[in-house]
């Protein structure tokens, strides 16, 4: 089952929506609403201030992006009441779908960023990520969590990792060994490490 548009204005989405946070803290973690938070680094933290993502391996990680984040969403489904019921938002930055029109209540307004709003199975993610294809090729997504909110995978276009945020439990499992993940706990808070 591939995802099909969702309503953005539904409680599931306007959680993400808190005027309360700094926007950045939003798109970069989701909702400050959890009990413990990670990041997922798809490459190394820089070395020193200024650092160029380009100069930060000499090698490309084992997993590609997509393929860290269809493991991110494999760990967490085990800690969600809701595993065939999720949402995702691709940033339309990446452009419209190809062939297919966005209805305008699948449109999620935060400050400085606008997305297109999917749901379906996040069992069927795990196992085909084009599944959240609406159209065309599978965009990076900057957010997706289950149904029952219990946890969030925040991707921004700028960071070379992605937030998360669940229980204790959750992200013990993310940063916990075995998983081929570079998680380690992160404090939304806080200052992150970002390349220039």
């Amino acid at each position: 089952m591939s995802f099909r548009w969702a309503d953005a204005s539904a409680d599931e989405v306007q959680w993400l929506v808190d005027p309360s946070q700094p926007w950045q803290r939003v798109v970069a973690f989701g909702p400050q609403v959890f009990a413990a938070y990670a990041r997922v680094r798809f490459i190394p933290d820089p070395l020193f201030e200024g650092q160029l993502e380009a100069d930060a391996l000499d090698e490309p990680p084992l997993l590609s992006e997509a393929a860290q984040m269809q493991r991110v969403v494999q760990v967490l489904l085990e800690f969600t009441a809701s595993p065939r019921e999720g949402y995702a938002c691709v940033w339309d930055g990446w452009g419209e779908p190809a062939g297919a029109a966005v209805p305008q209540t699948s449109r999620l307004r935060l400050p400085h960023r606008e997305y297109f709003t999917v749901q379906g199975s996040l069992v069927d993610l795990v196992e085909d990520w084009t599944s959240l294809s609406v159209a065309g090729s599978p965009p990076r997504a900057a957010f997706i969590w289950p149904a029952d909110q219990a946890w969030c995978i925040a991707c921004d276009v700028d960071p070379h990792w992605a937030g998360v945020g669940g229980s204790t439990e959750a992200i013990q499992a993310l940063i916990g060994g075995g998983t081929g993940l570079d998680a380690v706990t992160a404090r939304p808070g806080d200052d992150q490490p970002r390349y220039r």
